[in-house]
């Protein structure tokens, strides 16, 4: 009898999550990654079908500052954070993080007007332009990027992602270095899609992987099963398929 008792507790220890449902951290994503009402959305879309094959269904997420997201992991208030997958600085900052299998990319790009004509074969001929990117973009996104950022006296990063598209078109800054996808969302939300045509792409760095940063290891693989699961099962090319219209795979 005391055996059986101890193969039960020992059951619900291995499985307390599995009656726990996942609450993640994003980090300030935007549609459309995550939708405004946090329940929807490609990047969200992937992650809870990965977590439904493994039976785990998620909360209602948080999306908060990269900082904050470090507090909520470290405190075990969010059971992963959802990220870039090369990003150091979690890693720096929690030494038990383990990353997770990529879930898709982020597609960086640099944008402008048109009729600016602006054209570069090196990012760090953008050195001389008014540049703003998303925030750590100059970690992030390599070493010639990096060296423009440092001798840009006007390069910013961080400004609202809903006012860049109106700032770049009334030509109070030059280039906005930002996910594709992120930045057309924009586009149609604040000034229209008809000012789609007005603009032009041009890569910046390769695609950035993204993943969800754990501490739990056992979490983590059960989340990377769940992953492949809804890759073999043809789920993930159903969730990109229905994207067609708002995620862009290149610049």
């Amino acid at each position: 009898m005391n055996f059986l008792i101890f193969l039960c507790s020992l059951f619900y220890l291995q499985n307390a999550l599995a009656n726990e449902k996942v609450r993640l951290a994003f980090t300030d994503t935007m549609p459309p990654y995550l939708s405004q009402s946090l329940d929807g959305g490609i990047e969200y879309e992937i992650i809870k079908a990965a977590f439904l094959e493994e039976e785990y269904e998620l909360e209602r997420p948080f999306n908060v500052h990269y900082k904050r997201a470090v507090v909520l992991l470290s405190e075990n208030k969010a059971h992963a954070i959802v990220g870039n997958m090369n990003n150091s600085f979690y890693k720096e900052r929690i030494p038990k993080a383990v990353t997770a299998n990529q879930t898709l990319t982020y597609i960086d790009c640099a944008a402008t007007l048109k009729r600016k004509n602006i054209e570069f074969k090196n990012i760090r001929e953008l050195s001389n332009k008014r540049v703003n990117a998303f925030k750590l973009a100059r970690r992030v996104l390599g070493k010639d990027f990096a060296l423009m950022a440092n001798e840009n006296k006007d390069y910013n990063e961080g400004s609202k992602q809903e006012l860049l598209p109106k700032l770049l078109l009334n030509q109070r800054i030059d280039v906005v270095v930002t996910d594709k996808n992120i930045f057309v969302n924009r586009i149609k939300n604040s000034i229209g899609q008809d000012k789609m045509k007005l603009f032009k792409y041009q890569q910046v760095a390769p695609p950035t992987p993204r993943s969800l940063i754990f501490t739990d290891k056992k979490l983590l693989e059960r989340f990377n099963q769940g992953l492949q699961k809804i890759r073999d099962n043809g789920t993930y090319k159903k969730l990109m398929e229905g994207h067609t219209e708002n995620y862009f795979t290149e610049c």
